[in-house]
């Protein structure tokens, strides 16, 4: 029996007629349709025998696409070989009743006295990968609801041993992957919202943007792709600090209690209060997010490497406004010259300062943001001040951006 369609419905039948009699077998070939020169394409095949179909009630299986009939191509020579690394895991989960000893026990960290003796903080401790145990708690406090007090005693603790403010949360500390997962479970949507719709312009335009003398294509200017990525940039940064009121409110929650502990334990040290949420949100949250757009959900296209190189250097600029935040001074190191010389499109103390400004009221807005879901919030004066601000940001800006 023969029969070619290109009709996608699932429900399609095929009436058999008496000179259609005696056939031993059905065969569906699944091709895909394909505009290439070469038309479409061959996917596989199911051959399914007659005398193994009954006849009185209807047939429901499963059956995996098999190659062509070796007998139809030519079987000789080498095809080659496949080398596979293959690890195989295989766990065991119970009901969830038999785990409410150890979930009671790990819930009991966030009271525990110091954090150092909690079950979290051990395991964390025992384990080869901190991440290993980092995901599994992640969820477990978030599920039951102390996924904020856990990480402020984890945080308090970590605050307390500081002595090189420069140094706060930078390091792969429990606390530190744990605001990391946090971020990656509920901030998706959040990155979606914000910086999808460049990134999909930057997608759809490809436009070029090295700046790096030694690496230009023949026939590019390198003033038109600096144009090109301060365009980009502008609009990235013009989207995070318009973004402040979609932060998932848990993430505004944490960062508001950093800010608390920064206040408590270094309240001579007023940029302190930033450096410890610009550090999770621009450099550890943002930034990547551009960098690596596949691994945060933000795309599915294959990334050239023309595109790449320029997620690389905005990620690079969000990360110096980052580092803007706390900065005592407006100068900003790089290591390659080129990225000085983006920078220093708003290096006058001018730009810096409405730069340094409108950041620190998007962070001010964010632990606000944890205010109006805990005691209400004062929306519209805020929104007053930071439209103010961000109306200075458009003049700084602008030199990333236009000059």
């Amino acid at each position: 029996m023969c029969h070619r369609s290109g009709s996608q419905d699932r429900e399609n039948t095929y009436s058999l007629v008496n000179e259609d009699a005696g056939f031993q077998e059905v065969r569906v070939a699944l091709w895909h349709d394909s505009p290439a020169v070469f038309g479409n394409i061959f996917l596989g095949e199911v051959k399914i025998p007659i005398n193994s179909l009954s006849p009185t009630q209807e047939n429901s299986t499963w059956y995996f696409l098999l190659p062509r009939d070796s007998a139809a191509r030519n079987t000789k020579g080498d095809l080659g070989t496949l080398r596979l690394n293959i690890q195989y895991t295989s766990d065991y989960v119970f009901n969830s009743q038999a785990y409410d000893s150890l979930r009671n026990l790990l819930l009991q960290s966030t009271g525990m006295e110091p954090i150092t003796s909690s079950v979290a903080w051990l395991l964390g401790e025992v384990v080869a990968q901190k991440q290993d145990v980092v995901q599994p708690l992640t969820r477990v406090f978030l599920h039951h609801g102390q996924i904020v007090p856990f990480v402020s005693a984890l945080a308090r603790h970590e605050i307390s041993k500081i002595t090189d403010t420069n140094t706060i949360f930078r390091g792969n500390t429990l606390v530190s992957k744990c605001i990391d997962e946090l971020m990656k479970l509920v901030g998706r949507h959040y990155l979606r919202t914000t910086l999808k719709p460049t990134l999909d312009t930057i997608f759809r335009d490809r436009k070029p943007c090295e700046i790096d003398p030694t690496k230009l294509q023949q026939g590019e200017s390198r003033e038109v792709n600096l144009g090109n990525l301060k365009e980009y940039i502008s609009s990235v940064l013009k989207a995070i600090f318009n973004s402040a009121l979609s932060c998932p409110p848990v993430m505004c929650q944490i960062f508001s209690e950093l800010r608390e502990l920064a206040n408590t334990y270094f309240p001579n040290e007023r940029e302190v209060r930033y450096s410890v949420i610009s550090g999770f949100v621009f450099l550890r949250f943002f930034a990547p997010a551009i960098l690596y757009p596949k691994l945060f959900d933000l795309t599915t296209e294959q990334i050239d490497p023309a595109t790449h190189r320029t997620l690389t250097l905005i990620s690079k600029t969000v990360q110096s406004v980052g580092n803007l935040v706390s900065s005592r001074t407006s100068h900003q190191n790089f290591r390659e010259a080129y990225m000085q010389e983006v920078f220093a499109l708003c290096e006058t103390d001018k730009h810096v300062d409405a730069m340094r400004t409108v950041s620190k009221f998007f962070l001010k807005k964010i632990c606000f943001v944890a205010a109006f879901f805990c005691f209400g919030y004062r929306e519209r004066t805020e929104n007053e001040e930071i439209n103010h601000v961000l109306g200075v940001d458009q003049l700084s800006l602008s030199h990333v951006a236009t000059d």
